[in-house]
């Protein structure tokens, strides 16, 4: 029977399923937004919204090399991509969303 995760030498898990999963499919995601990056530039504010998801997928790719390399730094990166690209898709919100109401 094949393992669920992978396993170092001293028998801790190096990474999970679902984190290969995850990566795959923000890769996958990414691929179809630079594919379409033409329909994502009508969007006003569109840099910052896809400034957001390359956080994003950063963090993805961060969690997966934590379980290979240096976990703790790779652990901090993570968090800290992650917490940017929430911070910048609020920010995308907000210019969007709000910013547009005031002007009426």
């Amino acid at each position: 029977m094949l393992s669920r995760t992978a396993c170092c030498a001293n028998g801790e898990m190096m990474y999970k399923e679902y984190e290969i999963l995850a990566l795959m499919l923000s890769l996958g995601v990414l691929i179809t937004l630079l594919i379409f990056i033409r329909l994502l530039s009508r969007l006003p504010k569109w840099k910052l919204l896809l400034s957001s998801y390359l956080f994003m997928v950063c963090a993805a790719i961060a969690t997966v090399l934590e379980g290979f390399y240096l976990p703790v730094v790779l652990n901090h990166i993570e968090h800290l991509a992650t917490l940017v690209g929430l911070v910048l898709l609020g920010l995308w919100t907000w210019n969007v969303f709000m910013r547009g109401r005031q002007k009426q």
